[in-house]
Protein backbone atom coordinates (compact mmCIF):
# COMPACT_ATOMS: atom_id res chain seq x y z
CA UNK A 1 0.00 0.00 0.00
CA UNK A 2 1.51 3.24 -0.71
CA UNK A 3 2.08 6.33 1.06
CA UNK A 4 -1.30 8.12 2.56
CA UNK A 5 -1.46 12.28 2.86
CA UNK A 6 -3.43 14.92 2.50
CA UNK A 7 -2.27 15.38 -1.38
CA UNK A 8 -2.98 11.67 -2.28
CA UNK A 9 -6.39 11.93 -0.19
CA UNK A 10 -7.83 15.29 -1.34
CA UNK A 11 -8.87 14.47 -4.85
CA UNK A 12 -10.70 11.14 -3.47
CA UNK A 13 -12.88 13.56 -1.26
CA UNK A 14 -13.50 15.65 -4.04
CA UNK A 15 -15.04 13.04 -6.41
CA UNK A 16 -17.21 11.35 -3.46
CA UNK A 17 -17.83 13.77 -1.30
CA UNK A 18 -18.31 16.73 -4.00
CA UNK A 19 -20.89 14.55 -5.41
CA UNK A 20 -22.89 14.12 -2.46
CA UNK A 21 -26.56 15.71 -3.29
CA UNK A 22 -26.99 19.26 -1.29
CA UNK A 23 -30.22 20.64 -0.01
CA UNK A 24 -31.33 24.42 -0.57
CA UNK A 25 -30.91 26.93 2.75
CA UNK A 26 -28.65 26.90 5.90
CA UNK A 27 -28.31 24.60 8.20
CA UNK A 28 -29.62 25.76 12.07
CA UNK A 29 -28.12 25.04 15.30
CA UNK A 30 -29.74 24.52 18.73
CA UNK A 31 -27.53 25.48 21.94
CA UNK A 32 -27.92 22.47 24.30
CA UNK A 33 -27.30 23.88 28.24
CA UNK A 34 -26.89 20.97 30.60
CA UNK A 35 -27.69 23.15 33.75
CA UNK A 36 -28.74 21.09 36.71
CA UNK A 37 -32.52 21.42 37.83
CA UNK A 38 -33.25 23.52 40.76
CA UNK A 39 -34.92 22.83 43.95
CA UNK A 40 -36.04 19.39 45.40
CA UNK A 41 -36.10 16.36 42.99
CA UNK A 42 -37.33 13.18 44.27
CA UNK A 43 -37.68 9.82 41.40
CA UNK A 44 -36.76 6.39 43.14
CA UNK A 45 -38.92 3.77 40.88
CA UNK A 46 -39.29 -0.08 41.20
CA UNK A 47 -37.86 -2.26 38.41
CA UNK A 48 -37.24 -6.33 38.22
CA UNK A 49 -34.26 -7.04 37.36
CA UNK A 50 -32.19 -9.91 36.88
CA UNK A 51 -30.11 -9.38 39.68
CA UNK A 52 -31.90 -7.73 42.84
CA UNK A 53 -30.43 -4.24 43.56
CA UNK A 54 -31.27 -0.50 44.19
CA UNK A 55 -28.98 2.23 42.30
CA UNK A 56 -29.49 5.82 43.90
CA UNK A 57 -28.25 9.08 43.40
CA UNK A 58 -28.16 11.87 45.74
CA UNK A 59 -26.94 15.57 43.99
CA UNK A 60 -26.53 18.64 45.38
CA UNK A 61 -25.07 21.84 43.63
CA UNK A 62 -25.05 25.52 44.81
CA UNK A 63 -23.55 28.51 41.91
CA UNK A 64 -19.69 28.88 43.15
CA UNK A 65 -16.90 30.51 41.69
CA UNK A 66 -14.59 28.10 40.15
CA UNK A 67 -11.30 29.24 42.07
CA UNK A 68 -8.23 27.50 42.98
CA UNK A 69 -8.96 27.25 46.82
CA UNK A 70 -12.81 26.31 46.08
CA UNK A 71 -11.57 23.72 43.75
CA UNK A 72 -9.13 22.04 46.49
CA UNK A 73 -12.13 21.76 49.59
CA UNK A 74 -14.49 20.31 47.12
CA UNK A 75 -11.87 17.85 46.29
CA UNK A 76 -11.31 17.59 49.80
CA UNK A 77 -15.37 16.79 50.64
CA UNK A 78 -15.11 14.54 47.94
CA UNK A 79 -12.00 12.47 50.18
CA UNK A 80 -13.74 13.07 53.61
CA UNK A 81 -17.21 11.75 52.57
CA UNK A 82 -15.61 9.07 51.04
CA UNK A 83 -13.88 8.47 54.02
CA UNK A 84 -16.72 8.82 56.10
CA UNK A 85 -19.20 6.23 54.18
CA UNK A 86 -17.04 4.38 53.82
CA UNK A 87 -16.96 3.88 57.82
CA UNK A 88 -20.69 3.91 58.28
CA UNK A 89 -22.59 2.22 55.45
CA UNK A 90 -19.46 -0.57 54.15
CA UNK A 91 -17.92 -1.09 57.84
CA UNK A 92 -20.54 -0.72 60.35
CA UNK A 93 -23.63 -1.38 58.14
CA UNK A 94 -22.06 -3.94 55.56
CA UNK A 95 -24.80 -1.87 53.81
CA UNK A 96 -22.72 -1.33 50.10
CA UNK A 97 -19.17 -2.01 48.93
CA UNK A 98 -18.10 1.26 48.64
CA UNK A 99 -20.44 4.47 48.49
CA UNK A 100 -18.87 6.72 45.81
CA UNK A 101 -18.70 10.49 45.92
CA UNK A 102 -17.56 12.92 43.28
CA UNK A 103 -17.28 16.60 43.49
CA UNK A 104 -16.70 19.21 40.91
CA UNK A 105 -16.37 23.12 40.45
CA UNK A 106 -17.04 24.08 36.77
CA UNK A 107 -17.38 27.47 34.60
CA UNK A 108 -20.02 26.14 32.14
CA UNK A 109 -22.69 26.84 31.62
CA UNK A 110 -22.74 29.01 34.78
CA UNK A 111 -20.10 29.13 37.78
CA UNK A 112 -21.07 26.07 39.95
CA UNK A 113 -20.39 23.57 42.87
CA UNK A 114 -21.74 20.45 42.85
CA UNK A 115 -21.37 17.05 44.93
CA UNK A 116 -23.03 13.38 44.07
CA UNK A 117 -23.23 10.68 46.29
CA UNK A 118 -23.58 7.19 44.81
CA UNK A 119 -24.86 4.08 46.69
CA UNK A 120 -25.42 0.61 45.24
CA UNK A 121 -27.36 -1.77 47.73
CA UNK A 122 -29.99 -4.77 48.40
CA UNK A 123 -33.12 -3.22 48.05
CA UNK A 124 -34.07 -4.23 51.52
CA UNK A 125 -31.16 -2.25 52.34
CA UNK A 126 -32.17 0.85 50.45
CA UNK A 127 -34.37 2.81 53.46
CA UNK A 128 -31.66 2.40 56.10
CA UNK A 129 -28.81 3.06 53.89
CA UNK A 130 -30.31 6.11 52.07
CA UNK A 131 -31.16 7.49 56.44
CA UNK A 132 -27.42 6.90 56.76
CA UNK A 133 -26.53 8.98 53.79
CA UNK A 134 -29.03 11.63 54.77
CA UNK A 135 -27.51 11.57 58.66
CA UNK A 136 -23.71 11.52 57.05
CA UNK A 137 -24.67 14.92 55.44
CA UNK A 138 -25.86 16.45 58.40
CA UNK A 139 -23.01 15.04 60.41
CA UNK A 140 -20.37 17.01 58.16
CA UNK A 141 -22.72 20.51 57.55
CA UNK A 142 -23.21 20.78 61.31
CA UNK A 143 -20.14 19.20 63.10
CA UNK A 144 -17.81 19.91 60.15
CA UNK A 145 -14.99 17.41 59.73
CA UNK A 146 -12.59 15.30 61.30
CA UNK A 147 -9.59 17.31 61.82
CA UNK A 148 -7.65 14.31 62.15
CA UNK A 149 -9.37 13.16 58.25
CA UNK A 150 -8.46 16.54 57.17
CA UNK A 151 -4.75 16.40 57.99
CA UNK A 152 -4.30 12.61 55.99
CA UNK A 153 -6.25 14.44 53.01
CA UNK A 154 -3.98 17.31 53.03
CA UNK A 155 -0.68 14.62 53.32
CA UNK A 156 -2.64 12.62 50.38
CA UNK A 157 -2.84 15.49 48.38
CA UNK A 158 0.46 16.41 49.08
CA UNK A 159 1.60 13.02 47.63
CA UNK A 160 -0.39 13.49 45.12
CA UNK A 161 0.75 16.43 43.50
CA UNK A 162 4.36 16.02 43.75
CA UNK A 163 3.58 12.73 41.58
CA UNK A 164 1.27 15.25 38.74
CA UNK A 165 4.38 17.61 38.61
CA UNK A 166 6.34 14.72 36.92
CA UNK A 167 3.35 14.33 34.65
CA UNK A 168 2.88 16.18 31.04
CA UNK A 169 -0.87 15.59 31.39
CA UNK A 170 -0.85 17.97 33.87
CA UNK A 171 1.25 20.79 32.93
CA UNK A 172 -1.04 20.54 29.49
CA UNK A 173 -3.87 21.16 31.87
CA UNK A 174 -2.23 23.76 33.60
CA UNK A 175 -1.44 25.55 30.60
CA UNK A 176 -4.70 25.33 29.43
CA UNK A 177 -6.31 27.16 32.19
CA UNK A 178 -3.51 29.53 31.78
CA UNK A 179 -4.34 30.09 28.54
CA UNK A 180 -7.94 30.84 29.16
CA UNK A 181 -8.48 31.95 32.06
CA UNK A 182 -5.24 33.33 33.43
CA UNK A 183 -4.82 31.67 36.30
CA UNK A 184 -1.86 30.34 37.64
CA UNK A 185 -2.61 27.52 40.24
CA UNK A 186 0.88 25.24 39.87
CA UNK A 187 2.68 27.10 42.63
CA UNK A 188 0.35 28.38 45.14
CA UNK A 189 -1.48 24.97 45.54
CA UNK A 190 0.85 23.90 48.47
CA UNK A 191 0.28 27.53 50.30
CA UNK A 192 -3.70 27.25 49.67
CA UNK A 193 -4.03 23.90 50.47
CA UNK A 194 -1.95 23.75 53.60
CA UNK A 195 -4.09 27.32 54.54
CA UNK A 196 -7.60 25.55 54.32
CA UNK A 197 -9.02 24.79 57.78
CA UNK A 198 -11.97 22.10 58.93
CA UNK A 199 -14.43 25.43 59.05
CA UNK A 200 -13.04 26.37 55.22
CA UNK A 201 -14.64 23.05 54.32
CA UNK A 202 -17.22 22.61 56.85
CA UNK A 203 -18.63 26.64 55.17
CA UNK A 204 -18.34 25.18 51.67
CA UNK A 205 -20.50 21.62 52.24
CA UNK A 206 -22.99 23.60 54.18
CA UNK A 207 -23.21 26.33 50.86
CA UNK A 208 -24.05 23.35 48.82
CA UNK A 209 -25.91 20.75 50.53
CA UNK A 210 -28.23 23.52 51.98
CA UNK A 211 -28.25 24.76 48.86
CA UNK A 212 -32.44 23.65 48.13
CA UNK A 213 -30.89 22.20 44.87
CA UNK A 214 -31.20 18.73 45.68
CA UNK A 215 -31.95 15.96 43.31
CA UNK A 216 -32.40 12.07 44.91
CA UNK A 217 -32.82 9.47 41.33
CA UNK A 218 -32.88 5.74 41.43
CA UNK A 219 -34.19 2.69 40.52
CA UNK A 220 -34.74 -0.37 43.04
CA UNK A 221 -35.83 -3.92 42.39
CA UNK A 222 -39.31 -4.16 43.93
CA UNK A 223 -39.26 -6.58 47.78
CA UNK A 224 -40.82 -9.36 47.80
CA UNK A 225 -43.69 -9.67 50.66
Amino acid sequence: MGDCNADSIAPLLAKYLGALPTLPGKEKFKIITLRDPKGEIYNVFEKEQETPRAIVNFSYHTKMKPTLRNGIIIDMIQQLMDMLYTETVREDEGGAYGVPVRGSIVRYPEDEAAITISLTTAPEKRAKMTEIIYQGIDQFVENGPNPENVQKVKEYMLRRHAEQLKNNGYWMNQMVEYAFWGEENVKPFEKTLNSITPADIQKVAKAIFRSGNHCEVGMTTPIKE
